[in-house]
């Protein structure tokens, strides 16, 4: 069955009268570990709903001038954990590692979107353009550079007003995630709130509120952290902003004939499921000595699911205090000699050969949104700035000329170098119909070898992230709902 036009989330082929209604809520429940909304049962969700957020971080007497603010690529969306939409007891939806998710996300989106728009409504720091100390180096492109009182350019970028975290629910800067960024559900399809008689029920599991994961500071160097410290939620600021759309009687109407007919409103949608996986930590070669070889494979969770596509993201533990200091947690962490990966689908392998080329990859995974990776090569991988003629794989030379600092933080290689690798593959088997690919009972492999070299040091532990979006059906009959698995 076809979905209703005004449950989609495209523009219609023919123009109708439509009202907006924009209601406030507060959560139903608001702790420090959870929070919940329930939506009214009015009209037809639309997906430019958003939550709002903010945490408080207390001030340290002995360091009045420190500032707090949010990992610059991930904003807001860091303080969310994961995301639950409801229908009654069912979890229609689900996004577990959402600031991971979300990060990873943002390079499918134009720099004009994150730049101009999620800047403001997320909090992040997004976006590179050459330095303006000329040093052949690059900087944060939408941060506050100026010129001094002798008119010099900075060397120093401030955070905005607007993304700092204070020590008190009404001046701590306030965010909003939309719903659309929540659930990859709402990107394609609206829920038509008032055919459904159970209630609608958004639920939210916040982030511990620690250092790096929650809230960086400024001048990491001169002021080290407390440990124990962490962020609280700003409860009084958690809001949920919806908008209802209604349109005219006549279409209102049919909606809810086709719900109360025989076979019901079927409509087909996205969710994800999140495989967390790990590598040993490895021995550290030597200066000149070949990188420690580690082959490693994973089954991912997908048995008896059609998938759409696969991505992941590499976490290298321990080295939050360098590599983290403008990032937090929510990078994936490339290697100077690249990794390779394979995936076996069905007892077939995808490729008929490990996928290794840098380029290839990110070609790979920008096939899975139809768009160019929307970030900087030296972003996404060390490849311009190593020396693959040697045997130990050490970076040469620099894409950041160490001479500027986002609130007194050096912005470095360790910093943004090679921190946006994220790897994928899209299988969808029909582009017409976006139809996926119908895995059996045995699960996905993910075999992959990582060359661990002197200057990956530390070879820590990685962890990786898998999210898989798979199909799923949603069946609204008589106001009762069920969704297939």
């Amino acid at each position: 069955m076809s979905l209703p036009d005004i449950l989609k989330t495209k523009p219609m082929a023919t123009i109708d009268t439509m009202s907006i209604h924009t209601s406030i809520l507060e959560p139903v429940v608001c702790t420090q570990q959870v929070c919940r909304f329930t939506l009214e049962k009015r009209g037809i969700l639309d997906i430019n709903s958003a939550v709002q957020v903010a945490v408080i971080r207390p001030r340290d007497v002995t360091k009045p001038d420190t500032e707090y603010f949010p990992p610059i690529r991930t904003g807001g969306a860091s303080f969310i954990e994961s995301a639950t939409l409801r229908i009654g007891a069912t979890a229609v939806a689900t996004t577990n590692s959402f600031g991971r998710y979300h990060t990873m996300m943002r390079q499918f989106k134009s720099a004009e979107e994150r730049i101009r728009k999620s800047g403001v409504l997320e909090g992040t720091v997004d976006g590179l353009e050459p330095s303006n100390v000329e040093d052949g180096g690059l900087q944060t492109m939408n941060g506050a550079w100026g010129r001094d009182a002798t008119g010099l350019p900075n060397t120093n970028s401030e955070p905005q007003l607007t993304h700092l975290i204070e020590d008190n629910e009404d001046g701590t800067a306030v965010f909003a995630i939309k719903l659309s960024d929540l659930f990859p559900m709402m990107r394609s399809v609206q829920l038509p709130l008032y055919l459904i008689q159970e209630p609608v029920s958004i639920e939210i599991q916040w982030s511990d509120g620690s250092e790096y994961t929650s809230w960086l500071q400024s001048d990491v160097a001169a002021n080290p952290v407390v440990a124990g410290v962490k962020a609280t939620i700003a409860t009084t600021q958690v809001k949920f902003l919806a908008d209802y759309l209604t349109y005219t009687d006549d279409r209102m109407a049919q909606m809810a004939a086709v719900v109360m007919s025989e076979s019901g409103l079927q409509m087909g949608y996205n969710d994800l499921v999140l495989t967390t996986t790990t590598a040993p930590a490895a021995a550290v070669p030597g200066g000149g000595a070949a990188p420690t070889v580690q082959s490693v494979n994973r089954e991912i969770g997908l048995s008896s699911r059609t998938v759409k596509n696969i991505m992941w993201a590499d976490y290298l533990t321990g080295v939050d205090a360098t590599d983290g200091q403008l990032l937090g947690i929510y990078r994936s962490t490339a290697q100077s000699k690249a990794s390779e990966y394979n995936l076996r689908i069905n007892d077939r392998e995808l490729f008929n050969r490990p996928v290794i080329n840098e380029a290839t990859k990110a070609n790979y995974l920008a096939q899975i949104e139809g768009v160019e990776l929307q970030v900087a090569s030296c972003e996404y991988s060390f490849d311009q700035i190593t020396d693959h003629s040697s045997i130990a794989a050490p970076r040469t030379f620099k894409a950041f000329g160490d001479t500027q600092s986002y609130a007194i933080n050096t912005i470095s290689d360790a910093n943004f170098s090679g921190h946006q690798h994220y790897c994928g593959v899209d299988l969808v088997t029909n582009p017409l119909t976006g139809a996926g690919t119908q895995v059996g009972q045995k699960p996905i492999l993910l075999q992959r070898t990582l060359y661990r070299s002197a200057a990956d040091s530390p070879a820590n532990q990685i962890i990786t992230f898998v999210w898989g979006k798979v199909e799923r059906q949603f069946i609204l009959k008589n106001g009762n709902v069920s969704v297939t698995e």
